[in-house]
Parts: C-alpha cells; sequence; structure tokens
C-alpha cells in the first residue's frame, strides 16, 4: 500500500510539471486518441477548457509524430508560392485538430530551438509542403499499384501456386479496403444483397442433346456436374459454380452464339436471400474514409485503395485459349472469397461474387457457390452441387447479329519500306 501510495505521487508530480492536457475531442485522429491516458487527476484542457480525466499531454503526442511528419510533409521547397504550410498546420492535418492552441503546443514540443540550420525539418520557423508524388502521371502510378497483382499473377502461374502467402495478404488487403468504402448512407460498397425471388439468367446454345419439342429439364440450364466443370473465369476444372447474368441480353452475350444460332435461356430465381461481393461497385467513384496519416501501413493501403479503381480491369482481362495463366489468379481471388473471407475478414460469408461483363458492357455477370456438401461429400462419385435457385421461365432466341466495339489505340505503327 505504501509503495503504491509513493507510486501515485510520483505520477502525479510528474504529470503536474506539464504544460498541457489535451482532450480526445480537441484530437479527432483515432489511432492517436486510441493511445489516450487516464490522468492522475482531473485535468483542464488547454484546447476547450473542459474538465477531463482522459486525453494526451502536448509532449506525448509530439512524440507520437515526431518522425511521422517526414514521412508526409518536406521543407517548402517555393515551387508552389502561397501553399507553403506552417509546422502548427501540419501538426492539425496529423492529428486531425483545428485548434490553434493545441496545434501550438504540441509544435512547441517539436521545433528544434538549438540548431541554426534553416534546412533542419524542426527549424523554428520552418514552412513545409506536402511531399511530391514519386509518379510522373496517373499512368505511371497505375502501372506501379498494379505492380503486385501482375507479381502475384506470375507467381502463382509459374511458382507457388497452392500455398502462396503473398497471395493471401494481396487479396486479404485488396478485400480489407473494399470493405472499408461506404456509401453514403453507411452502407457497404462492395456488399450487395440480393432477396430471395430475384431473377438471374443463364444461356445455352442448343445441340442435338437438346430436344425442343420436349420440354427443358432445369439441369440442361444448371451447373456442370464436378467431372464435366470446364475452366472458367471464377473456377478451375472440377469445381462447379453457377455462372448466372442479371440480364438476357448478358446471358447471351457470355456464351458467344454465331449468327443463326438458337439459344435457350433460363430464369432463374434465387430461394434464399444472398449476399454477394460486388467489384462492380469499385471503381474510380469508391470514396473511403481518410487514412490516418499515423496508421504504419499508410503508404501500403493509399497503394491497395489505388489497385481497387483498377481491379475490375485486372478480374475482366481477355485470355487467350491455350494461356496457361489464363484466370488462374481471379480463381484463387474467388476462392478466397469464398472459403477464407469469414476468418481474414471478421466474419464476412459471402454466397457469390458479382463482376462485370466483358462480352456486354454495362451487363453483370453473377458466380453462385453451391450451398451443399463439405470435402468429404464432394468426394462422392455421384454428388451433384446444388444452388439456390430454381429455374421459372425458358425463353428460346436466335442470335441475329453479333456487335464489335473497338477504340483507337495510342500506339503507333509504322509501315516497313520495300527494299527490293
Amino acid at each position: 500500500m505504501v509503495r503504491t501510495n509513493i507510486f501515485q505521487q510520483v505520477t502525479l508530480e510528474i504529470e503536474d510539471r506539464k504544460d498541457g492536457f489535451i482532450c480526445t475531442n480537441c484530437v479527432k485522429d483515432k489511432l492517436l486518441n486510441a493511445r489516450a491516458s487516464v490522468f492522475a487527476r482531473q485535468r483542464r484542457c488547454s484546447g476547450c477548457e473542459k474538465q477531463i480525466d482522459v486525453g494526451h499531454t502536448a509532449d506525448s503526442i509530439a512524440d507520437t509524430i515526431r518522425r511521422v511528419l517526414p514521412r508526409h510533409f518536406s521543407v517548402d521547397s517555393g515551387r508552389y508560392e502561397g501553399y507553403e504550410k506552417t509546422l502548427g498546420e501540419i501538426v492539425g492535418r496529423t492529428i486531425l485538430s483545428e485548434n490553434a492552441t493545441v496545434c501550438d503546443l504540441v509544435s512547441g514540443h517539436l521545433i528544434d530551438r538549438e540548431t541554426d540550420d534553416d534546412s533542419h525539418f524542426y527549424f523554428d520557423g520552418q514552412a513545409y509542403e506536402w511531399k511530391q508524388s514519386p509518379f510522373d502521371s496517373e499512368e505511371h502510378e497505375r502501372w506501379y499499384v498494379t505492380g503486385d497483382w501482375e507479381y502475384v499473377d506470375q507467381s502463382i502461374v509459374h511458382g507457388r501456386r497452392f500455398f502462396n502467402r503473398r497471395a493471401i495478404l494481396l487479396f486479404s488487403g485488396i478485400l480489407r479496403e473494399a470493405l472499408d468504402a461506404r456509401n453514403a448512407d453507411g452502407t457497404n460498397v462492395a456488399i450487395r444483397e440480393s432477396s430471395a425471388g430475384t431473377r438471374f439468367y443463364r444461356a445455352r446454345i442448343v445441340d442435338e442433346s437438346l430436344d425442343l419439342n420436349k420440354p427443358i429439364p432445369a439441369s440442361a440450364l444448371g451447373a456442370p456436374p464436378k467431372h464435366r466443370a470446364s475452366n472458367n473465369r471464377m473456377n478451375p476444372a472440377g469445381i462447379p459454380l453457377l455462372y448466372v447474368a442479371g440480364d438476357i441480353k448478358t446471358s447471351i452475350a457470355e456464351i458467344r452464339p454465331s449468327i443463326g444460332d438458337l439459344v435457350i435461356v433460363g430464369e432463374h430465381r434465387i430461394t434464399k436471400n444472398m449476399r454477394f461481393f460486388d467489384f462492380t461497385a469499385i471503381d474510380h467513384t469508391v470514396r473511403h474514409e481518410p487514412l490516418s496519416l499515423l496508421d504504419p501501413f499508410y503508404e501500403k493501403r493509399m497503394e491497395l485503395r489505388s489497385l481497387l479503381r483498377s481491379i475490375n480491369e485486372q478480374i475482366g482481362k481477355p485470355v487467350r485459349a491455350g494461356d496457361p495463366g489464363s484466370y488462374i489468379i481471379t480463381q484463387a481471388l474467388a476462392e478466397f472469397i469464398r472459403y477464407e473471407s469469414d476468418t481474414e475478414l471478421g466474419g464476412e460469408k459471402f454466397d457469390g461474387i458479382i463482376y462485370r461483363s466483358v462480352q456486354n458492357r454495362g451487363g453483370e455477370n453473377f458466380v453462385l457457390f453451391n450451398g451443399n456438401g463439405d470435402d468429404l461429400q464432394m468426394q462422392a462419385p455421384n454428388w451433384k452441387p446444388k444452388f439456390d435457385t430454381e429455374v421459372a421461365n425458358i425463353r428460346l432466341f436466335e442470335a441475329e447479329a453479333i456487335h464489335y466495339a473497338c477504340a483507337a489505340s495510342n500506339r503507333s505503327v509504322a509501315v516497313a519500306v520495300d527494299t527490293d
């Protein structure tokens, strides 16, 4: 008991010598406020003058951000006259405080008053600017941030395919940043809920195995059995998933019929509420809450957010027949979403994936995961995948025309001079 009293007295004396106490309302950065301390006795906030029991001291904030500021700001070079910032201003931006008294108190603990080098970062009276982007252009940035995706793609195609930790880290990071994005109403951008009864469409070219004079079995418009499941964008051969489209036109375009082909389209209605990971919602319009400059993974998370803006392009890249790497990275990503999202992403579980149609601009494709069978059950020879859908209607179409759209390339092609 005596030792406890002595410790409390020493703590109180040290605290009394501090020159500034700051509440968690005058500082908005969540990571910083997670470090708030309980004071030995009630204090008055230097910013808002309210009595507080929990908060920060000006010197503790300074110690926290001292090494952070040079990561995001540099000494002003004079390039943009009138845009230079004071130390108090960059402190305020970093700790998310608009209280000038708070910012000045923290700045006072950062300034190195013993240096006479006016290029020193914490020189008294120094001016600052945001650090320049390392990229020459938006294209350069896009090339850089997709580097991890391309590296993982090549590594699982030509190297470590089945136990690739770097792929798991990339997928986990992409999904975490996607799930961190919110709509204006607070709902998650990357999650789409579809209620029971929602209609989807699946097309099939009529061949000799189908007799149009007889009722068409629903199984003819379902997913293939496991031994016939072919290599597709979201599944490798042998793993059956159900591919459907959000509209009839897209469903027909995805099977690429020739002119004159007869096509049947089945209307699938889902029999339960479903939750999809929606890649189509992740584009240049996605908005995130600004990252804390104190986040030790700030740069990496910013790269992942930039990658999200081009993720649909990466997922929808056309592949050529016979390409040994076709679809492998998207198949791995789909498997991660299906099996690992609930453990890696805090309990998130999905019934399928939505991605943009490559064959019909503006169209959407839906991939449904089967809802039956564990690893042991699926080994049975007669096991068939079951999906929570029912075929409610079948319609017949004939392909009359195929449309192509082209855009001029920025790349020039020279004409060879005939030397003969």
